[in-house]
């Protein structure tokens, strides 16, 4: 089984998943505009201090330099030791496109694998940016249905300390 871990990029790991994206988009046939895209808003957003802004973070396999996935991450400041972190995007590498996760059930777990590492991250980020609550998107019909399955597993263990909800579309988990 591959291990993932979510992690800042620098100028090395973006060379690598910009090499490795674009690569296998054209390997793949698949044409590279959204991934060139997505490309540039990373490579802008790899600032990690500015409060407020969004946070390019990378999915990566354990060993590897190029991400399989990137999160778009928002740490909004409350005051000055808490705040909230929102995963508000997950966007895969081209090796994971909708054609090649269908044909395919192992690949099809490795995605499963991806986001739950995602999330997982997501959370433990609230350690370098201080926030008692993570706000993860629900941006279409699959993740509104895979959150809600983590809230299910969440609610099952949580503590007196810990709460998780929807609201609208975000799945918010917070501290007491």
């Amino acid at each position: 089984m591959k291990k993932y871990k979510i992690a800042q990029f620098d100028k090395a790991k973006f060379s690598s998943t910009e090499t490795d994206w674009l690569d296998t988009a054209e390997s793949l046939g698949i044409p590279d505009l959204d991934y060139v895209k997505q490309l540039e808003w990373l490579s802008s957003h790899m600032d990690y201090e500015v409060s407020g802004d969004s946070f390019a973070y990378g999915i990566f396999e354990e060993g590897i330099e190029a991400a399989v996935a990137t999160v778009d991450i928002v740490y909004s400041k409350r005051s000055r030791n808490d705040g909230w972190l929102k995963m508000l995007q997950l966007s895969l590498s081209p090796k994971y496109s909708p054609h090649v996760v269908s044909a395919s059930p192992q690949v099809l777990t490795e995605v499963l694998d991806i986001y739950a590492s995602a999330i997982v991250g997501t959370v433990q980020l609230a350690g370098v940016h201080p926030a008692r609550t993570v706000k993860l998107y629900a941006r279409d019909q699959y993740l509104t249905s895979l959150l809600a399955g983590v809230q299910e597993r969440l609610n099952a263990q949580a503590s007196a300390t810990t709460t998780c909800r929807f609201e609208g579309r975000f799945l918010v988990i917070s501290s007491k």
